[in-house]
């Protein structure tokens, strides 16, 4: 009888442990801690701020779970990051600019992690503005005093020049040219100055004009395809457009009709400024690290003069500013 009960027992015993192993597969806490997808940056590896001036980036990245991040590499004066969001941010210092050589981490506790090397350029502070035209009177002569008001007014000094000057242009925190004629392209060493302009992080904003003005149209998509925009087939839009975010503000706007403009149904690799009901514009922005061959910088262009002329109506006043109001 004693011999009976022990071996229940120990019957019983391995039973027991039967069920605990049995049960152990399908017990989802075993379940791996580094099950999930690995981080990828998706973002831009540059950025340009400005000194004095407030600036944003966001570092974005996939993965499961979501990744957070960390940066090796000295900031500039004025600038934070943090961590969860993968936002820098801040005004940098006065004399801090330079080039900020960065190491991006995103991590997930998924392996392997992602880096990334990031260039973050301070642009060295400027309060002059250059106006580059061709010197004739007319519709030119009056969108020079104009947009000279309006730059004054925003607080630069302007210096207007009759064609592209030679040298440097870096130091000055924006560039119009506001040329339009036939007679006026673009040759190509405005486009190698500008495309050095704009590698520094600077903005230019460049005028066009309607369809009878193939010349210096042509000579436009031919920066904006050298800068690596993407290549632009200009056509006739509407004149009535509406604006699109950055530029409906900080002067508040929603429309604006052109006299007589030409336009492009395809930005390239840039966004529009201005389109019509048909999704044709005629003002096309190119943002920071949308231009391969100039990531950091920023260019507008417009294919209307009139707009510029101190007679245009009050929207288009209000476009000239905010364009202008645009770091």
């Amino acid at each position: 009888m004693r011999i009976e009960k022990s071996f229940n027992y120990l019957a019983a015993v391995f039973m027991m442990l039967a069920l605990v192993l049995s049960g152990c597969g399908d017990d989802t806490s075993n379940t791996p801690a580094n099950s999930g997808t690995a981080p990828a940056i998706t973002s831009a590896n540059s950025m340009a701020f400005t000194e004095g001036a407030a600036g944003t980036f966001t570092i974005t990245a996939t993965g499961t779970p979501p990744p957070t991040f960390s940066l090796t590499g000295a900031l500039p004066s004025g600038v934070t990051f943090n961590a969860s969001t993968g936002i820098l941010n801040g005004t940098p210092a006065a004399a801090s600019n330079g080039a900020y050589q960065l190491t991006i981490t995103a991590s997930n506790g998924v392996l392997p992690n992602a880096t990334q090397n990031f260039t973050l350029t301070v642009i060295a502070a400027s309060t002059t503005a250059l106006i580059v035209h061709d010197g004739t009177a007319g519709i030119e002569s009056d969108a020079l005093g104009n947009v000279t008001a309006k730059l004054t007014a925003a607080g630069l000094t302007v210096t207007p020049s009759v064609g592209v000057p030679a040298g440097s242009l870096s130091g000055f925190a924006q560039i119009w040219d506001i040329r339009y004629n036939n007679t006026t392209p673009l040759a190509a060493g405005d486009i190698t100055s500008y495309t050095a302009y704009l590698a520094t992080g600077h903005k230019l904003v460049v005028i066009g004009e309607n369809t009878g003005f193939a010349t210096r149209n042509d000579s436009i998509v031919t920066l904006i395809s050298s800068l690596g925009g993407g290549t632009i087939t200009v056509t006739n839009p509407g004149n009535a457009e509406t604006v699109l975010a950055p530029f409906t503000g900080p002067n508040p706007l929603t429309t604006i009709t052109f006299l007589a403009a030409a336009g492009t149904a395809n930005p390239g690799t840039g966004a529009f400024i201005t389109k019509d009901s048909a999704n044709i514009g005629a003002a096309i922005f190119y943002d920071r690290g949308t231009l391969a061959s100039a990531s950091l910088g920023r260019l507008m262009v417009v294919f209307d003069v009139n707009f510029l002329t101190v007679g245009a109506d009050a929207n288009s006043q209000s476009l000239i500013a905010n364009i202008i109001a645009l770091p």
